[in-house]
């Protein structure tokens, strides 16, 4: 079985939840916003220069707002939810946003 890299969105997902969603629509201060853009921005760089091609992996509830945020500027990146990887699938995570 192949070994999936990926990049883990904080854990803290209730929290990211109430900042990205409001009555679904993306609540997130700018300043916060432009922080989770450079900290996905510099993960996903670290691991390039690695030699590695991570996802992007999110909670279910907060995955179609992760993505639309990060499609603006990385939109080769492939944003997954925990949902959506198999239970037997080996995972190693390389950063945290």
């Amino acid at each position: 079985m192949n070994l999936l890299l990926s990049i883990l969105v904080d854990g803290d997902s209730s929290r990211l939840h109430r900042m990205l969603v409001e009555e679904k629509q993306l609540a997130m201060a700018p300043s916060r916003l432009q922080d989770f853009i450079r900290s996905v921005r510099d993960n996903f760089e670290r691991a390039g220069h690695a030699g590695d091609l991570p996802v992007l992996l999110t909670g279910p509830v907060i995955r179609p707002y992760v993505r639309s945020i990060v499609e603006r500027f990385r939109p080769q990146t492939v944003v997954m939810s925990q949902n959506e990887i198999h239970p037997k699938a080996r995972l190693k995570t390389v950063g945290v946003v």
